[in-house]
């Protein structure tokens, strides 16, 4: 069978699906799931968001493998699709080739499996992926609703696949299975883990299959492929994981697999799987979570950068009094990257003419503030997004002074920095605010014993990879990293301030991987790691990176900011 015209970019642009999470699926992928999910030619299959069908088109190709008539094969298809231009041009191309599914037009949300006259033998396809932020109002609501009916209480920051992959379970027979593309965002967010014991208590066997290369050209996300059978036939209590460098291995040779049984985090691949077991080796009294510091939390968000964080200069020419500023961690991260962030570094920053001073108006602002708020009214700056949503539109809330900066989303990894000028900060960072009786330590050692391996193993192991390469961590994430203990901390104080000017040196060279071999040398034998593990952890944590960056040069064609250990 040969594939029919798609819409054109006038039909369906870009952006708009982008708005509802619509990217379409290469037909090897589509082939190899259908091939692991229809077992008969009388089976019945469902692909719940068919876009441009390209799992009815391979749903329908297996039908006929299995023995079945092309009539047979189209009357045991059924599609549901939200777009109703990409419904009417799927349905047009399907009918070329003489297959006649049945089509439902509509939000897959709204549709009750106990409304349709049979179960499904298999459900198909690449759920829509709308982030949280996006993902709001009735559809959310509804979303949410059910996946609770199925059992699974999903958290606010879920992002669409997960309700949606819940929801398509309901409409399969005991015993059906679920072939699917989901982001890889299944294996390791606190979100998705309800979504992980679901699948592991409602499912008798589960496959991963993971790649080191994108799949989805047009999207940075990275994605795995799921293969559960035998719904509601036994609990598997555990998945199987096959990594493949890209989707033209797929069905052929298997490669790299490993059984995972807790359903709070699947590692993403077998040099996760091996790192993860390698930081469960450390006692619980030598490494922490990060939450057992303090919380994490988002910087500020003015809406207006540029208008809200200015220069020494901009000040000066406004008439700006100093009273109406605050000391500002100026936008961005790069300066953060040393240990602490004293007052002479502010002073240099200011110097250089960094946005480091943020506007922060008296409640009757000056007449010299007021000119300057004018000004930003004339340009419609009141007007942006989160200005028009607050009143006074000029006062930015959540504006605190944090103990130590944490930079979240950079190629090499998180970094904390005392903030010894009491600098408050936006959202280009988040703050860590520690315990009053923690706070003295986490300011003078933290910083220096997160350069290590273990943590930046961690992070590779919490965080979510992004286009060029890119790690982030989300304060929920940032909490759960894997940190020296404050007891570590205290018990070998000296030892540890007998390296940092050391260390400061090397980051002020830009030489981080010389910081955390020095600071690997110290902290990793304290917390028992013997000299073959220190070598292995080394090397898992050039995989990880390599393999993050492969991605990002991949997706971008640029080179990535992480260096080899």
């Amino acid at each position: 069978m040969a594939y029919g015209a798609t819409l054109t970019q006038d039909e369906d642009p870009r952006q708009s699906r982008k708005e509802r999470g619509a990217f379409f699926t290469p037909p090897v992928i589509a082939d190899f799931l259908c091939t692991a999910s229809i077992r008969s030619k009388d089976d019945k299959v469902l692909e719940p968001a068919c876009g441009e069908a390209s799992f009815l088109f391979s749903a329908a190709r297996r039908f006929i493998e299995l023995g079945a008539s092309i009539d047979e094969a189209g009357s045991n298809l059924c599609g549901c699709e939200l777009h109703k231009a990409t419904a009417d041009a799927a349905l047009r191309r399907l009918q070329a080739q003489k297959i006649r599914p049945t089509m439902l037009i509509g939000d897959f949300f709204s549709v009750d499996s106990r409304s349709l006259p049979i179960k499904f033998d298999a459900v198909v396809g690449n759920p829509p992926f709308i982030r949280y932020q996006a993902f709001a109002g009735p559809a959310r609501t509804r979303a949410r609703e059910r996946a609770f009916a199925m059992g699974v209480r999903l958290d606010a920051l879920a992002s669409s696949w997960a309700p949606f992959l819940v929801h398509a379970t309901s409409f399969l027979k005991v015993g059906g299975r679920v072939g699917m593309v989901l982001p890889a965002e299944l294996l390791s967010t606190n979100y998705a883990a309800p979504v992980r014991k679901y699948l592991l208590d409602s499912f008798s066997s589960i496959e991963l299959i993971l790649f080191e290369k994108p799949v989805f050209p047009e999207v940075t996300e990275e994605v795995v492929l799921l293969v559960a059978d035998g719904f509601q036939r036994g609990r598997s209590g555990s998945i199987r994981l096959v990594q493949l460098a890209d989707i033209d291995k797929l069905g052929r040779v298997e490669n790299s697999t490993v059984e995972v049984h807790d359903y709070m985090k699947w590692p993403g691949g077998t040099a996760a799987s091996d790192a993860t077991e390698l930081l469960s080796k450390a006692a619980s009294h030598l490494l922490v979570p990060l939450s057992a510091y303090g919380s994490i939390h988002l910087g500020a968000v003015s809406g207006a950068n540029k208008f809200f964080a200015i220069t020494t200069a901009q000040a000066q020419e406004w008439g700006i009094p100093r009273e109406e500023l605050l000391s500002l961690c100026p936008p961005g991260s790069r300066h953060l990257r040393n240990l602490r962030l004293t007052q002479r570094d502010y002073e240099q920053l200011l110097l250089q003419g960094k946005q480091a001073l943020l506007l922060y108006p008296n409640d009757e602002p000056s007449g010299a503030v007021r000119r300057y708020l004018n000004w930003g009214e004339d340009n419609g700056i009141n007007l942006a997004y989160k200005c028009r949503t607050r009143k006074p539109w000029w006062r930015i809330p959540g504006v605190r002074v944090c103990d130590l900066f944490f930079t979240y989303m950079n190629g090499i990894g998180p970094n904390l920095c005392a903030n010894d000028a009491g600098l408050v900060f936006l959202n280009s960072v988040h703050g860590l605010f520690v315990h009053p009786e923690l706070r003295e330590v986490a300011r003078e050692l933290l910083p220096l014993a997160c350069l290590s391996s273990v943590t930046l193993l961690s992070a590779e192991l919490t965080g979510r990879s992004y286009g060029g390469g890119i790690l982030k961590l989300e304060p929920c994430e940032a909490s759960n990293l894997l940190v020296a203990s404050p007891k570590l901390l205290l018990t070998n104080r000296e030892d540890f301030l007998g390296v940092r000017d050391e260390v400061e040196v090397l980051l002020g060279r830009g030489n981080r991987d010389g910081a955390t071999m020095l600071v690997d040398d110290l902290i990793l034998p304290m917390m028992g790691f013997a000299e073959s593990e220190r070598t292995q952890m080394h090397r898992l944590l050039v995989e990880l990176r390599d393999r993050r960056a492969n991605r990002g040069r991949q997706t971008h064609g640029k080179r990535d900011t992480a260096n080899a250990i």
